[in-house]
């Protein structure tokens, strides 16, 4: 095979319900360049490591595995910016971890073609359909959006099945320091002045089954997580004006909470008003 121009990464850990779909979905791409299917399984017990084995058997030059003994998350070693970054061959890196999968044939050829094209972007994602529970919602309205650092700490997402970036344009060790590494990896691809695009189509299913990495967090948990994640990047860059949109970003998060308290008591958070205050004065 020649060398790939796109490197897509996925990691998996007892997803074997889903595992199949994931592959699938991204041996259906149709593009006009070559790909690697780069998976790290974290010694899942459930038969999903039989699954992938499969897989590469029937397609050796395409999909390349590596397979833990012993499961690496418990040991604070996480995500494909450990074991699947650093071994990319693509000029791009997509990614969608494995209970996770993609829908549109020409998802990759679609952001690669916006890539090529516009040298001022350094990533760009989609929207996508979310599965709860096995039940399907659809996404309808699909603008083009764009987005620079700045946005990025309140309007921080595009979903992480959706996304590919440019390869080496940041340090990929930076990553895991962060609690959460998708924003993290957003907020390192663009704290030099590249931007952010989210293309007009659905390209994928987030499958929300309670026992993924974040599906089963609360709404505080993913708020700590986020407010921590920023502030530590915010320290890394020392950029005042960042900082200072961070705190704003505190403040409406805390004035919001407290507007519920008063008008929506049955969706108000003490937690995340307490902690959006805490971390106003951070």
């Amino acid at each position: 095979m020649k060398k790939p121009l796109v490197s897509i990464a996925c990691i998996t850990y007892n997803h074997a319900q889903f595992i199949q779909e994931t592959l699938e979905g991204f041996l259906m791409q149709k593009t006009n360049f070559e790909f690697e299917i780069l998976i790290h399984d974290d010694a899942s017990t459930d038969g999903t490591t039989e699954i992938i084995k499969e897989f590469e058997k029937e397609y050796p030059d395409l999909i390349k595995p590596l397979y833990e003994k012993e499961n690496q998350w418990v040991k604070g070693r996480r995500g494909s910016a450990v074991f699947n970054f650093p071994r990319a061959q693509g000029k791009y890196i997509a990614i969608c971890e494995g209970d996770d999968y993609w829908i549109d044939p020409y998802k990759l050829q679609k952001q690669v073609d916006f890539l090529e094209t516009n040298s001022d972007f350094s990533v760009c994602g989609t929207y996508c359909d979310i599965e709860r529970y096995g039940k399907l919602e659809r996404v309808e309205e699909t603008p083009f959006l764009t987005f620079d650092l700045y946005d990025i700490i309140s309007n921080n997402r595009i979903p992480t099945l959706t996304m590919m970036f440019k390869n080496n344009r940041i340090n990929y060790n930076l990553l895991p320091q962060y609690p959460l590494g998708d924003v993290a990896l957003l907020l390192e691809l663009t704290k030099s002045g590249q931007k952010l695009a989210k293309l007009g189509f659905n390209s994928g299913v987030y499958r929300y089954h309670g026992q993924g990495a974040n599906s089963g967090s609360s709404r505080f948990q993913n708020t700590k997580v986020q407010f921590e994640t920023k502030l530590l990047f915010a320290k890394n860059i020392k950029d005042r004006k960042f900082y200072k949109k961070l705190k704003i970003y505190y403040f409406k998060t805390f004035m919001h909470e407290l507007k519920k308290l008063f008008l929506h008591k049955n969706n108000f958070d003490y937690k995340i008003l307490k902690l959006s205050f805490k971390y106003l004065f951070k």
